[in-house]
Formats: structure tokens, C-alpha cells, sequence
């Protein structure tokens, strides 16, 4: 998953219930595994840049909740 891929982003807005359901119903797991791949396409390696943030995420809303 690239979090600024526009392919990415239209499979998740079409599979993205169905998977949410599933995980509610306990008949799946979701596992993120991001990947950099349009650094080639940026001057600023932004693929890489939020695969990195992505990682901080869970980190961060933790802090807010304490």
C-alpha cells in the first residue's frame, strides 16, 4: 500500500466496507505493509516520507489518549 497512490486510494474506497466488515465480524485481520514506490516520480521522496508516517501514527494517538 502506497498511502498517495490514487490506485491505492480508488481499491480501498471500493473493497474498503467489505474488508471493515470482515474484521468486525472477526473473519479477518487487517496487516498494512507500506511500500515506497512513487519516490521515483518526487523530488521529495513523499512515498517514503508517509509510509514513515504512517508508522507514527499509532504512536501518536496513543499519546493524545493518555
Amino acid at each position: 500500500m502506497v498511502f498517495q497512490c490514487p490506485a491505492c486510494k480508488a481499491y480501498e474506497q471500493q473493497i474498503g466496507p467489505t474488508i471493515d466488515q470482515l474484521v468486525t465480524d472477526g473473519q479477518a485481520k487487517i496487516v498494512y505493509h507500506p511500500v515506497a514506490y512513487l519516490d521515483r516520480f518526487s523530488s521529495t521522496q513523499y512515498s517514503t516520507r508517509s509510509s514513515q508516517a504512517s508508522a507514527c501514527a499509532p504512536d501518536a494517538a496513543s499519546s493524545r489518549d493518555t
